[in-house]
């Protein structure tokens, strides 16, 4: 991000892959929880959270939708 590399871009779409497998882990497969994962962060303005700032955040949300997008394509 800091390199100004789009959320698009293969490097953030593997941290968005990683990140995704975590929240799939927290998760699990129930899509519910999921779904109240993402509301939450959208909703609330994220802290410094382990050095993800609300703009890092931001950035990774923009990453998971590009990934979503990528596997809804294939």
């Amino acid at each position: 991000m800091d390199q100004g590399e789009p959320p698009c871009s293969e490097r953030a779409i593997a941290v968005a892959r990683q990140a995704r497998s975590l929240l799939t882990e927290i998760a699990g497969v129930d899509s519910t929880v999921s779904m109240i994962l993402k509301v939450l962060t959208r909703l609330t303005e994220p802290h410094n959270l382990a050095g993800w700032d609300a703009s890092l955040m931001r950035y990774l949300d923009l990453a998971l939708a590009a990934l979503e997008n990528q596997l809804g394509q294939n």
